[in-house]
């Protein structure tokens, strides 16, 4: 029987080593919404404004998050929401969209968007207000 060099025993075991070892593989990041959660999130606004409101008075982007039907960090894990980031009472951003969500000064009436933070993306852009219709559109120039 012949000898096997030690180089060649190292590197025969280092590659039945990386073969035997378990795959494992990172779960990408989401790095931006997809349409499907888009208009999930355009939904969750659009049926907690008109579950809180009783439709007097309309919540901006903050009183909103504040709600208790606003969904927990793990509740928004498991629905694959991104959490938002707020930048003013109706201004605030998840993962590279601007979510909006204002109301008229006598707060009987808001309007909400998702829309790209760089239009030039050609994301689409979602849209709703106190009629209860969500729009979805893109920028004049995208397909």
């Amino acid at each position: 029987m012949r000898k096997m060099s030690r180089p060649l025993v190292a590197s025969l075991l280092a590659s039945a080593a990386m073969i035997a070892a378990p795959r494992m593989s990172a779960t990408p990041r989401q790095e931006t919404l997809s349409n499907d959660k888009s208009i999930f999130l355009m939904r969750l606004i659009l049926g907690l404004e008109h579950e809180t409101s009783d439709r007097t008075t309309y919540l901006n982007l903050v009183d909103l998050l504040r709600t208790p039907g606003w969904p927990n960090a793990a509740d928004r894990q498991q629905d694959g929401l991104p959490d938002i980031h707020v930048i003013d009472s109706s201004t605030g951003e998840a993962l590279k969209y601007v979510v909006q969500v204002t109301t008229s000064d006598d707060r009987k009436h808001f309007q909400a968007s998702l829309e790209p933070v760089d239009p030039k993306t050609c994301a689409q852009s979602f849209f709703t207000d106190d009629r209860g219709v969500i729009y979805v559109g893109k920028g004049l120039g995208c397909r």
